[in-house]
């Protein structure tokens, strides 16, 4: 993800300039900070599940859940109302991990074609 992301920021900065090239920066800083939080939080309701979470870490595991949107639309507001910063290059920032996603799944269908799987 994080070399697909940096080329892509290079071709961006060259194709449309720095208001998108800076628009996918920050929306793929958020995407990554959000699939980072979403594992922590799956882990934590696993944990949950599996053994008596305390109250407090019940607390913690429910903000970040919530914090992440708020994070997401905060930047999103920020990002509308700056002219220095593309909407379009933020959004498209925040598909990376879809993206990235796309590209592991095409490879190991290429590698099952490959080996006859």
């Amino acid at each position: 993800m994080l070399l697909f992301g940096l080329a892509t920021l290079v071709l961006l900065y060259v194709r449309f300039g720095r208001a998108v090239a800076l628009g996918f920066l920050v929306g793929a800083l958020i995407s990554g900070l959000n699939c980072f939080w979403l594992k922590e939080v799956v882990a934590a309701l696993a944990e949950g599940m599996t053994q008596t979470l305390k109250r407090g870490a019940a607390r913690g595991v429910v903000f970040r859940f919530v914090a992440r949107y708020a994070l997401i639309a905060v930047f999103a507001y920020a990002i509308f109302s700056s002219p220095t910063i593309n909407i379009h290059g933020f959004f498209g920032g925040l598909f990376l991990p879809l993206a990235a996603m796309f590209g592991e799944a095409f490879f190991a269908l290429y590698a099952a074609f490959r080996h006859g799987i």
